[in-house]
């Protein structure tokens, strides 16, 4: 089981000792304000998941991390205990329904961007060609809720494992009927942005109609999109220039 020492003597001495370095992790990792940060790294905290589930502990210290109150903000658990969690469930050799069990119960913990696209990143069951028929439908429920981090989780899940040929369109015409405002949680636009840029990426033709029609994209969302495309290697100078185009004066 993990314990707060059991963080703590991985915490490097640069971390402790270098407060500049130590502002520089905390302004890449976004934490909200009150969170407690130990200072661990990604490689760090996947050893200590791939661990728990190894050692089949994993269910127990979930059960202890969820029953934890308040479980995010000050008092709450850390931002590595919630990292590894979602690790555990992606690591974790379970079926289907009880991933998306799992992870129904673990989005409360996610109030970051660095939690919650750790955990997605590593959802490599949800790409999985013989399941994503029957996710698609949580995903897309996911993607209409009004709470920022369960749609984000969509979002970003559908970013690393949804824009492939067949589920491209499924996905884009999921984005834009979500119609997202200006108004939208931040993470939600930021999410939705960063898909579109994506898909403008891998398949920049058939990507490019749904930035084009502009009542479809909320303002934000369009230039967001066309923005981090532009910063993209993939993406070719010409289409960068043309991208401009579709830019909207806000």
């Amino acid at each position: 089981m993990i314990t707060e020492s059991t963080l703590q003597a991985l915490v490097s001495e640069k971390y402790l000792s270098d407060p500049h370095y130590r502002e520089w992790h905390l302004s890449i990792i976004a934490p909200p304000p009150g969170t407690k940060v130990y200072g661990l790294h990604s490689p760090q905290m996947k050893d200590l998941a791939r661990t728990l589930v190894k050692e089949g502990e994993w269910k127990a210290q979930i059960g202890e991390w969820k029953s934890h109150v308040p479980l995010t903000g000050e008092g709450g658990l850390s931002l590595e205990e919630r990292m590894i969690w979602g690790l555990a469930i992606d690591f974790a050799k379970v079926p289907l329904t009880e991933k998306i069990a799992l992870t129904e119960e673990y989005i409360p913990a996610i109030d970051s961007w660095s939690i919650c696209d750790s955990f997605c990143a590593g959802a490599k069951w949800a790409g999985k060609e013989k399941d994503r028929d029957m996710l698609w439908p949580w995903l897309l429920k996911l993607l209409s809720s009004e709470e920022e981090w369960r749609c984000r989780v969509a979002l970003v899940i559908m970013l690393d494992f949804y824009l492939d040929e067949k589920y491209l369109p499924l996905t884009l015409d999921a984005v834009v009927e979500r119609r997202f405002t200006d108004d939208s949680p931040f993470y939600m636009r930021m999410g939705a942005a960063w898909l579109l840029s994506q898909a403008l990426a891998k398949d920049y033709d058939r990507t490019l109609p749904y930035i084009a029609s502009g009542d479809r994209l909320s303002p934000w969302i369009r230039n967001k999109a066309i923005q981090k495309a532009r910063e993209s290697f993939r993406v070719s100078e010409e289409r960068k220039k043309e991208l401009l185009s579709y830019k909207v004066k806000l």
